[in-house]
């Protein structure tokens, strides 16, 4: 059968209605705030209701007709879309956009209530008549329908296109991308929805430890490893992310371990009788290995995250702890630089603990990989991005790390042997500790 070719069209809200549309699981939560809900609903007043035979032009949406699950999914405009069908519901349409959709992200529940709350408040506070204001925006109200028959075309839309000139994240792609992956795999929907969930919660907590690790641990980290010198994640580096597809046939002889890799670890979750006897085996993860797509890349994220957290909060070496707050005293630690600083060393540390465990992470370990970190605090007044990408003394121990079979083959490169004496005007302000550190190995307080 020839494949049909993506189709364009003009549909007023009232077309629309008829349609039976479904917000795919990779999309992103419903997430417009007060002042866009206000803004449509301002919009739809001066253009329609105010105006005799206007013709209002709301925007784009692009649906995937998907003649398997024979649905057709919002891939882009699912916002609008949402709000549009609020104000519907408000109205006493009898036919209602969405309807038929369950939110089950607690930021889709929390921003529908509280935008549907708006929307009457708004309705309160203008003198209009409803059911002339619900008849033109049904037969005023204008969209340009996109309609692919192709998920890869879908996709590649969903990839380009923004919202209010506001675009996808990073983030957002790689979720969606996986989800695809999943999807593709022959995952069930209550898995996608397990793993679309608890993205989001990370998303939501407190100083978004998601983003965190993505941005600021794992890409530099992965990128710094092979010797590139790359600082910010962005769209251009989602292949860093992407990896085997396992549906697919094996391509690459390295794809055969992991595939038997996962293939294990997958068997061992799903046997009973070792998830009773706590047997089943988690997969051992590496930062810089090959991503395999889809649930796999998600157990990678959400590993990373404890990780870092066991590392860096919850430690059990209490010793290593106390080291790191006390590097939180020093009058400076809040510059940019120093925060680049600290981001460089915390990388070397969880490199370090990633690859030999926290048991092999002994006082040596951390306080060297504090001071070749943090000499270039001390030989530089001023520390951009590319005073850390160009920094080898420390730019070295990702590649050494990711090579080493054991802790102690680091030994020749370990040991930072500063000695330069302390000055007044040679130093950023406020680093008299660290240079103490680095001489003598011991921690002086500034004012003493």
């Amino acid at each position: 059968m020839e494949d049909k070719i993506p189709t364009l069209e003009e549909k007023y809200l009232k077309d629309i209605i008829e349609e039976k549309f479904e917000i795919p699981i990779y999309q992103r939560p419903y997430k417009w705030r007060k002042e866009h809900v206000i803004q449509l609903l301002d919009d739809l007043y001066e253009n329609i209701y105010l105006k005799n035979d206007s013709i209002y032009r709301v925007g784009s949406i692009i649906i995937h007709d998907d003649n398997k699950t024979q649905t057709k999914n919002i891939v882009d405009g699912q916002q609008r879309l949402t709000t549009l069908s609020m104000i519907l519901f408000f109205l006493n349409s009898d036919q209602k956009l969405l309807s038929n959709q369950n939110h089950n992200l607690e930021i889709s529940k929390n921003n529908i209530k509280f935008n549907y709350s708006i929307i009457k408040e708004w309705f309160e506070t203008k003198q209009i008549e409803n059911t002339l204001f619900l008849e033109k925006i049904l037969s005023h109200c204008q969209f340009i329908v996109i309609i692919v028959h192709k998920q890869d075309e879908a996709f590649q839309l969903f990839d380009s296109q923004n919202s209010r000139g506001k675009p996808l994240y990073p983030h957002d792609l790689l979720k969606a991308f996986h989800l695809r992956e999943m999807e593709k795999n022959g995952s069930k929907q209550d898995e996608m929805e397990f793993y679309s969930t608890k993205w989001e919660y990370f998303l939501l907590k407190d100083e978004n430890p998601l983003l965190d690790i993505i941005n600021n641990h794992l890409f530099r980290i992965r990128k710094w490893a092979k010797g590139e010198r790359n600082y910010y994640f962005s769209k251009k580096d989602l292949n860093e992310f992407k990896g085997i597809s396992l549906y697919k046939k094996n391509k690459f002889n390295y794809e055969r371990t992991l595939r038997l890799l996962d293939g294990a670890i997958e068997n061992s979750q799903n046997n009973q009788i070792l998830r009773n006897f706590s047997m089943a085996q988690q997969f051992p993860f590496q930062i810089n290995m090959p991503i395999i797509n889809g649930k796999n890349f998600f157990d990678y994220i959400f590993h990373y995250i404890e990780l870092k957290e066991l590392l860096f909060t919850y430690n059990k070496n209490s010793d290593f702890l106390k080291f790191n707050q006390q590097w939180k005293e020093y009058y400076g630690w809040w510059r940019s630089g120093d925060e680049k600083v600290c981001n460089l060393y915390q990388n070397i540390c969880l490199h370090y603990v990633d690859r030999f465990g926290l048991d092999y992470f002994g006082v040596v370990y951390y306080h060297e990989f504090f001071k070749n970190s943090y000499q270039l605090r001390l030989d530089n007044k001023a520390i951009s991005d590319n005073s850390i990408l160009n920094y080898y003394k420390a730019q070295k121990f990702f590649h050494l790390i990711s090579n080493c079979y054991i802790p102690e083959e680091l030994h020749p490169q370990l040991f930072c042997n500063y000695s330069n004496d302390w000055k007044d005007d040679g130093y950023a302000k406020g680093v008299k500790p660290i240079h103490d550190f680095l001489t003598n190995n011991k921690i002086t307080n500034e004012n003493e």
